[in-house]
């Protein structure tokens, strides 16, 4: 939703407040799918109270319901009886003009979770959702460019900025600082308040391992690979039981998939308290297979970041984790270049038992 009409809404609350039949007007946002079944259960917890509490704590609740929200309102008040009122929220109110790149704004639509049982899926409800390190190489020491690079540093912070995550930036680090940072950022105490937290990784790369800024010392074996990023997160009491998403944009190696003729006939044309693991609640995601190349475009960024922002923005308010990065996955089978061929992302998971939805615009009351 855009600011005006949030704006708006804040503007016309004491009025709701004075005015609105809340069981009349939940009954049409039910009807028109605004909300999840989460959401319902958590604005009708306040069904007993005055309202006082309860009409602001609902109309919080469709300020974060994306960029159809504000027509549903004004819509579901005409239906439940408050005519005068949506008129008053919508007669001679300035719309605002399509002239300029609308915000991003995660998509939300009619919803039914299809797993009840909270107990199997990871908490994600604190404000904000988590901390999201994005480290880029956009320029090395060597004059090497990164091209398109700061696309995909632009799409990460507006879309992971949707989704409720605090984002902190590192770029063009030398190996020692990378591992400094990396050391520090898991043990910020921050990450006992919230619910999960996620990294990025963008540079170039091989089957070995991450450059750092300097490629000549790349050359001479000095990288990091995977497996000790990962470490990073081991044993990491701020972080236990939290999911820990790890994003990788680099290359894996030299070479490049240009796939393979498929034979088959099927092809189509289109609350106690006890220990945690150590290593667990982690998901790694690579943008390509080991030994292959990571595809980026030096106008639009990387096909990988662009796919998964792509991915978040119209499905994470109703598709869990795994779900989203295997949407990723197919719609990158789609893509083809003639010179550099395909790219398949590679997933594993550390003990990463529960499902994690993003929940957007949902948060914790307290």
């Amino acid at each position: 939703m855009n600011k005006e009409h949030k704006r708006k809404i804040d503007e016309m609350k004491i009025k709701c407040i004075q005015e609105v039949n809340f069981n009349s007007l939940m009954d049409q946002f039910k009807i028109r799918g605004i909300f999840n079944e989460l959401m319902i259960k958590e604005i009708e917890a306040y069904q007993e109270k005055d309202n006082t509490d309860k009409i602001p704590f609902l109309l919080d609740y469709v300020k974060s319901r994306g960029p159809k929200a504000f027509d549903i309102l004004v819509m579901s008040l005409k239906e439940s009886g408050h005519q005068e009122l949506a008129l008053e929220f919508d007669y001679k109110f300035l719309r605002p003009s399509n002239e300029h790149c609308p915000e991003v704004d995660i998509i939300n639509k009619s919803y039914v979770r299809r797993d009840d049982d909270l107990s199997k899926a990871y908490k994600m409800s604190s404000k904000p959702r988590g901390l999201a390190l994005i480290i880029n190489y956009k320029s090395y020491s060597n004059g090497d460019l990164r091209e398109g690079s700061d696309k995909d540093v632009e799409r990460l912070k507006s879309v992971l900025g949707e989704l409720g995550y605090k984002i902190l930036l590192e770029e063009n680090l030398r190996l020692s600082d990378l591992r400094k940072t990396l050391k520090e950022f898991v043990k910020l105490k921050e990450h006992t308040l919230y619910d999960s937290c996620m990294l990025f990784i963008m540079t170039h790369g091989k089957r070995e391992g991450l450059s750092g800024v300097s490629l000549e010392s790349y050359v001479r074996d000095e990288k990091i690979n995977s497996e000790e990023v990962h470490s990073y997160f081991y044993d990491e009491p701020n972080l236990a039981g939290k999911p820990k998403m790890i994003f990788y944009q680099a290359c894996r190696g030299d070479y490049a998939d240009y796939g393979v003729r498929c034979v088959s006939n099927n092809l189509q044309a289109d609350g106690r308290c006890m220990n945690e693991r150590g290593v667990a609640d982690i998901a790694v995601v690579f943008p390509s297979a080991p030994g292959k190349v990571a595809l980026r475009d030096s106008e639009n960024g990387a096909w990988f970041i662009q796919t998964l922002c792509d991915v978040l923005i119209e499905e994470a308010w109703f598709k869990e984790f795994k779900e989203l990065i295997s949407e990723v996955d197919l719609r990158l089978k789609t893509r083809y270049d003639p010179i550099y061929g395909m790219q398949t992302i590679c997933v594993s998971y550390l003990g990463f038992s529960k499902k994690l939805y993003f929940n957007p615009g949902i948060y914790s009351p307290d």
